[in-house]
């Protein structure tokens, strides 16, 4: 895919972060916008907007890719996703080596306005 292919996914995904922000409902969006460009197109400045960048090493998420079955992302593209990988400075970055509860209690805590 190139970054016009994404363009109308990523609008997509857009109008949603809108009707959210318009009804005051929360919402998580779970998407690889490796790019300030695609960032850009989904966040715009001083809105109710968190980042979070669950990071990890390329070694791990392979074994994790390995591990999965049906799972639409090939193994074989995780290079080029860690080579598009654009780190985003506004981005709360998480460590993926924490279990999935401790991640999700770390988010909602930022979420809530904790910083501990």
């Amino acid at each position: 895919l190139t970054d016009l292919d994404r363009e109308p996914w990523l609008d997509a995904v857009r109008v949603e972060i809108d009707r959210a922000i318009v009804e005051a409902e929360g919402l998580v969006v779970a998407c690889s916008a490796l790019k300030a460009a695609y960032r850009r197109r989904l966040v715009r400045p001083g809105e109710p907007v968190r980042l979070v960048h669950l990071s990890g090493s390329s070694e791990l998420i392979a074994r994790r890719l390995g591990g999965r079955s049906g799972h639409f992302m090939p193994a074989d593209l995780l290079e080029s996703q860690f080579r598009d990988l654009e780190p985003a400075a506004d981005a709360v970055a998480l460590d993926i080596r924490q279990s999935p509860a401790e991640l999700v209690g770390r988010i909602l805590d930022l979420v809530n306005g904790e910083t501990g």
